[in-house]
């Protein structure tokens, strides 16, 4: 789980520097809310599973 979280935790980190030298169409807060909320549900899908 802790590897999950310094994965998500660097892309956020990639699309803000990404965006240094680009305009981008999305708005980075929407892009970290989506990784978030995407990041919940991968979690919450491998507890049901019992994978963690």
């Amino acid at each position: 789980m802790e590897k999950l979280r310094i994965i998500i935790d660097n892309a956020s980190v990639i699309i803000e520097n990404s965006k240094k030298h680009k305009d981008l169409v999305f708005d980075i807060g929407n892009i970290k809310s989506f990784i978030n909320t995407s990041v919940e549900l991968i979690l919450g899908k491998m507890k049901e599973l019992d994978l963690l």
